[in-house]
């Protein structure tokens, strides 16, 4: 990501925020490399890569950090290889994520629906105008 960005990211595998990105919310992902900023709290199960250039404001547990000299940091690090913890806590955030993304779709289905039907509706009502 090399762009601004305000929204949680959920990734199964690896999240990179590039130099120029700046992520306002949470990142929960397998592995992790940061040379951006982010504006909220880094969950990542196997490997969180913090680069000088990086700031991070937000809390970090991860079971591998690695952070280079000149990282800004302004948060609580919990580093650990409990990966039984870190897989609770990943299964929590995916289904949590899981339920938003499926409610969120079936509301805009829903109104999209309705959006169509609306429109048939008033093309029906055109019609039989003329």
């Amino acid at each position: 990501m090399d762009e601004k960005l305000t929204g949680n990211l959920f990734c199964a595998e690896k999240v990179v925020i590039d130099l120029h990105g700046i992520l306002k919310g949470n990142i929960t992902s397998k592995t992790c490399l940061v040379t951006g900023t982010v504006n909220g709290d880094i969950l990542s199960l196997d490997l969180l890569d913090i680069k000088a250039t990086a700031v991070v404001r937000g809390n970090i547990q991860s079971a591998k950090v690695n952070i280079e000299p000149g990282a800004v940091i302004n948060g609580y690090i919990t580093v650990g290889e409990d990966i039984e913890a870190l897989t609770e806590q990943w299964n929590k955030t995916k289904f949590s994520t899981d339920d938003y993304l499926t409610t969120k779709l079936h509301n805009e289905l829903s109104t999209l629906t309705k959006i169509s039907a609306a429109t048939i509706v008033t093309e029906q009502k055109v019609e039989l105008d003329l």
